[in-house]
């Protein structure tokens, strides 16, 4: 379902195996795509013209779809590392595409939130009309938020000769904490080939590496509660405290809250049992996605996975780091 696939990914760990870092990193005119991992190092795995706002990895097709500027191009794993564009998108990364690969055709789908004028929504509450492109859309029976932007939800297909075919629009509302968004989008035409099929979204999974939807909390071990307790008394007052399981070890955070609970620094690490956790350096300011790959932690600004640092137990330095680097996850990818 396209709801809880864009909004509710709750783990505070992305999809990953084997310890291996993903992120891009912009260079003069063109953007690597690179891979990190301790043993090997860093490895470029391809270059694109940009770095894209969205990368599918289709494992089971060995292949990625992404966003190539204003167009969707395909890149098939390989030695040849060539690129092809599909299509133009449908739309623009202003207004909140989304993209999957429809569990059906396998085809290419978008998602996007068309933000609408006050005066394009008529009609009671309780019978809302949404124009839009000259057509008016009823609002869902369950009804939308008072607060919010009005706007529709514009799924569409890529189809065999490049163009998109508009499969439906629904009035939403956006630009608020609490607004449906893409949510409103029906289950048969979000169904997503995901994960357990072998497809990997990049921009989902680095929503998934924060904690800006769950608590921010675990259940906290008896033998965390002193350093629990030792990190509490370096932040103010009215200041909350964040933690989750490390390896076998605990991380802790300041947690800042607006409409969600968000990370921040500082981010102290606490070996099983210690009283006395180590506060991390380099930290970057504002909020954060603190992501734990067995004994490493990666710490980088919260959804862009920008300025990736990856600390190891015992350190308190970053032991490795990109500071150009963006949309840095653990993800396994196949050579």
């Amino acid at each position: 379902m396209l709801s809880a696939m864009i909004l509710v990914l709750l783990s505070a760990a992305p999809v990953r195996a084997a310890g291996t870092l993903f992120y891009l990193e912009p260079d003069k005119g063109f953007c690597r795509w690179m891979r990190w991992t301790e043993r090997a190092g860093d490895e470029e795995l391809a270059r694109s013209e940009v770095c894209p706002a969205e990368i599918l990895f289709d494992m089971a097709a060995k292949r990625s779809i992404f966003t190539c500027g204003a167009a969707l191009c395909e890149r098939v794993w390989g030695p040849e590392k060539r690129i092809i564009r599909l299509a133009a998108l449908p739309g623009s990364e202003d207004e909140g595409l989304s993209l999957w690969l429809s569990a059906g055709s396998l085809r290419p789908r978008s998602a996007r939130l068309v933000v609408l004028a006050p005066s394009a929504v008529t009609g009671p509450s309780d019978a809302m009309l949404f124009r839009f492109e000259g057509v008016s859309y009823k609002a869902p029976a369950a009804g939308l938020p008072e607060w919010g932007e009005p706007a529709v939800a514009v799924v569409e297909e890529l189809d065999a000769d490049g163009g998109w075919t508009r499969l439906g629009v629904f009035p939403t509302k956006t630009a608020a904490g609490d607004t449906p968004g893409l949510s409103v989008i029906p289950e048969d035409l979000s169904e997503d080939q995901d994960a357990a099929t072998g497809l990997v979204s990049l921009k989902r999974t680095l929503e998934s590496a924060t904690c800006a939807a769950g608590d921010c909390t675990e259940p906290l071990r008896k033998t965390d509660k002193a350093a629990a307790a030792a990190v509490q008394k370096t932040l103010k007052d009215d200041e909350e405290l964040g933690w989750f399981a490390a390896g076998k070890g605990t991380v802790f955070f300041r947690v800042v809250r607006g409409d969600t609970a968000h990370a921040q620094g500082p981010v102290s690490y606490c070996p099983k049992g210690c009283k006395t956790p180590t506060r991390l350096e380099g930290v970057p300011a504002g909020q954060l996605s603190v992501s734990p790959w067995d004994e490493h932690l990666l710490v980088t600004e919260e959804y862009s996975g920008a300025k990736p640092k990856v600390y190891k137990p015992g350190s308190p330095a970053p032991f490795f780091t990109v500071a150009t680097g963006r949309a840095a996850v653990w993800l396994e990818l196949p050579d």
